[in-house]
């Protein structure tokens, strides 16, 4: 009778730790591809983004009536469309590492610096040629504002690339 209650309870322990495991697994298989979702919801907007920066940029470099009222309209937007991730995007945001979450939110400051070039450059571009320094000044701020930008979402990915590979290890 003894032999068959330690038969019991060890099988018993075991089973329990297979469920245990099983258990671990599954949540660890949940969390990767709630982090996967999560990321690649980011990593979509990050190329959107890149895509959108280069349009206030060649507007302004541009000239002609049409590309002025091109500039002003997508500085006119560009708040609302970059200072921060669409709902889609920032739903999952707790899946974030705090990194990944500090760089994406850093990429608010850079939108906003680049906005403010733009719309200063766009104003000036038609100034006298005293304020065409203004214009000159703006259209710099832009431009590196834009490879700060670039900058940062090519950190983000390296950022999001390593914690993915990270999370299959």
């Amino acid at each position: 009778m003894q032999v068959a209650d330690v038969q019991a309870r060890t099988q018993i322990e075991l089973a329990d730790r297979q469920f245990q495991a099983q258990r671990a697994i599954e949540e660890d298989k949940f969390c990767r591809q709630k982090l996967e979702t999560a990321y690649e919801a980011v990593t979509e907007w990050l190329d959107g983004m890149e895509r959108l920066i280069d349009e206030p940029w060649g507007h302004i470099c541009a000239d002609g009536p049409e590309h002025r009222e091109a500039a002003r309209k997508i500085v006119d937007d560009w708040p609302w469309e970059t200072l921060r991730p669409p709902l889609a995007v920032s739903r999952l945001s707790y899946c974030w590492s705090e990194e990944v979450r500090e760089l994406i939110y850093s990429l608010g400051g850079i939108s906003s610096k680049l906005c403010f070039g733009a719309s200063v450059a766009n104003t000036n571009r038609e100034a006298p040629k005293e304020k065409q320094g203004d214009y000159r000044r703006a259209q710099s701020e832009v431009w590196e504002s834009r490879q700060d930008f670039q900058v940062k979402v090519a950190k983000t990915r390296r950022t999001i690339r390593k914690e993915l590979l990270g999370a299959e290890s």
